[in-house]
């Protein structure tokens, strides 16, 4: 992954903040059901999704988006109609934008439907993506979903006492969600980042609590000016030399950036890996601005299987 940032100036942050009221919705077959899934070259997460009963059509799989997704192109192709009345406003991580509300019959994934549902319909990129929707929070809300790296295997279960017992063995990460931000039912949890020195050889190792959003929808983790701050890097703004393009499901924007190879733990497991210190603007929306924030991306599940527990919430980490 490093040596793709060193060589790119284009990466993939989604995160979707959307106000809208949300619809009941149904939710059918609750078996478990297995799906199999493909990575993006940025090892993003899409699987087969059928709309309202034709496809299948690649759906990329984001736990920073609050509402679902079609492309302008996926909605021409389906006709489905527009209510001209209604409008969603979203918030990427780029700008923010008004943007037309379709009536679906049904999203289904697998022997998983929904329906009805609501979702956005996005303008045409400028360069071409491969999936042609987003699913969203909503469609997993209430269930686990479980992710086998190695056979490329998404299992869709209810989340129970049954299910969760499934897990028990595995490294478990409790999550929560801010009870203040209605509009925003995202998946929050604590990481830990590591770092050493020496002094008058003496190995000092010191540890910081930072708050993180769940996001597989960016394809690299991000870090906020003022987590950077935080953790001792107090030349940032004075280093940060070199531009970076960030395209986001809503607009492109390019910060100045740097990137950091950083000691994290999170689920009792450390990583040494790449972060991107940039600024992020919809985390005003969030408060997560004068604090130290970070977005956990979808590149830390290369190789471990995991899972994660959309009602508890909590997300598990295989132990092998």
């Amino acid at each position: 992954m490093i040596n793709r940032l060193r060589k790119s100036t284009k990466l993939w942050a989604l995160g979707l903040f959307v106000f809208l009221v949300i619809l009941p919705s149904t939710q059918a077959n609750e078996t478990e059901t297995r799906i199999a899934y493909t990575r993006t070259a940025d090892g993003l997460f899409v699987v087969d999704t059928f709309v309202d009963g034709q496809g299948p059509f690649p759906f990329l799989i984001d736990t920073g988006a609050t509402t679902s997704v079609l492309t302008d192109e996926l909605h021409q192709k389906l006709k489905t109609s527009v209510n001209s009345d209604v409008s969603l406003r979203i918030h990427g991580i780029a700008e923010s934008g008004l943007f037309p509300r379709v009536m679906l019959k049904s999203i289904k994934v697998g022997e998983i439907e929904i329906r009805p549902v609501q979702v956005a319909v996005m303008p045409s990129a400028q360069e071409e993506k491969p999936w042609e929707g987003i699913l969203s929070l909503d469609f997993f809300e209430g269930r686990i979903a479980h992710f086998q790296t190695r056979t490329n295997t998404l299992t869709l279960m209810p989340s129970s006492n049954e299910t969760r017992a499934k897990f028990a063995k595995w490294r478990r990460m409790k999550a929560y969600r801010d009870e203040t931000l209605t509009d925003y039912p995202f998946i929050f949890f604590k990481t830990t980042f590591v770092t050493e020195s020496v002094v008058r050889a003496t190995r000092i190792v010191d540890r910081e609590s930072v708050e993180a959003l769940l996001d597989l929808g960016s394809s690299v983790p991000i870090i906020n000016w003022a987590g950077a701050r935080h953790l001792g890097y107090g030349n940032t703004y004075s280093k940060l030399q070199k531009q970076w393009e960030i395209d986001g499901a809503v607009g492109t924007f390019e910060p100045k950036a740097q990137i950091l190879d950083q000691s994290i733990i999170v689920g009792r497991k450390r990583w040494t890996t790449p972060i991107l210190i940039v600024d992020t603007p919809p985390l005003k929306l969030i408060d997560r601005t004068e604090k130290p924030f970070m977005y956990f991306s979808a590149n830390f599940f290369k190789s471990m299987d995991f899972a994660i527990d959309f009602a508890a919430p909590e997300v598990y980490f295989s132990p092998h």
